[in-house]
C-alpha cells in the first residue's frame, strides 16, 4: 500500500471515530473500494493514540487538580492576611486571616486605606496588573474596631485561567507594632537630645 493509501485509509478511520457510523463504510467495502482489514489496523491504532492522548490528559487534570488544591488550602491557613481582588481592585474574598484585621465590608481595595492613603493601593494595583506585582509599604489602613493597621503590601497578578478576567492576590505584613516601636525610639532620641542640649546650656552658666 502506497502512502496516498495510507493517508485515505487513516483519514477514512478518522471519520468512523468521529462520525459513529460505518454506512459509508460498508458500501465502500462491498464496492471493493476498501481494504477492510488495514481499515481495521488503522482503527486499532488510531484508537490506541486516542487513550493515549485520553490518559495524558486525564493525568494532567489530576495533576492540576492536585496542585490547585494544595494552593487553596495554602492560601487559606496562610497566618497573615491575603486578600483576593479583581482586576480592577474590586474586593472578591480573604482568607481566614484577613478578617481578623481588615474590615472587608467595603467593596473597593483601594477603600481599605485611611483618607489621603487611597493612592498608594491604586498604583500598586495598576503595577500588578500592567507589571505582574506591585508594592507598597508602611501603608496606613483601616482596622477592625476603628482602629489604624500599618502594613507592607505585595500585590501579584495571578495567571488568567481560561477566558476568566485577571485576578490580583495581595499579601499583608502587618507591621504595627514595628512602626510603633521605631518612632516611639525616635521620639526618646529626640526627648535625650533636647535634655543634653539644656544640660549644656545649664553647665555653660
Amino acid at each position: 500500500i502506497d502512502t496516498a493509501e495510507m493517508t485515505d485509509l487513516r483519514e477514512h478511520a478518522r471519520r468512523i471515530l468521529r462520525d459513529h457510523t460505518f454506512d459509508e463504510t460498508i458500501d465502500a467495502f462491498e464496492q471493493g473500494d476498501l481494504d477492510l482489514e488495514r481499515l481495521l489496523e488503522e482503527l486499532h491504532i488510531l484508537h490506541a493514540e486516542l487513550y493515549i492522548q485520553q490518559q495524558a490528559l486525564s493525568d494532567s487534570q489530576q495533576i492540576t487538580e492536585r496542585a490547585l488544591a494544595r494552593f487553596t488550602r495554602l492560601y487559606r491557613e496562610l497566618p497573615f492576611p491575603v486578600v483576593l481582588t479583581s482586576g480592577q481592585g474590586r474586593i472578591k474574598e480573604g482568607n481566614a486571616a484577613a478578617p481578623r484585621l481588615l474590615p472587608l465590608d467595603c467593596r473597593l481595595f483601594s477603600h481599605l486605606a485611611i483618607e489621603g492613603q487611597t493612592r498608594l493601593l491604586e498604583n500598586a494595583l495598576l503595577d500588578a496588573r500592567n507589571n505582574g506585582r506591585g508594592d507598597c509599604r508602611e501603608v496606613r489602613l483601616r482596622g477592625q474596631a476603628g482602629g489604624i493597621l500599618i502594613a507592607d503590601l505585595r500585590l501579584i497578578r495571578l495567571p488568567e485561567m481560561d477566558d476568566d478576567a485577571s485576578e490580583i492576590l495581595c499579601n499583608l505584613v502587618d507591621q504595627t507594632e514595628q512602626v510603633a516601636q521605631r518612632e516611639d525610639l525616635i521620639a526618646a532620641n529626640r526627648r535625650l537630645r533636647i535634655q543634653e542640649e539644656r544640660y549644656h546650656v545649664v553647665a555653660d552658666f
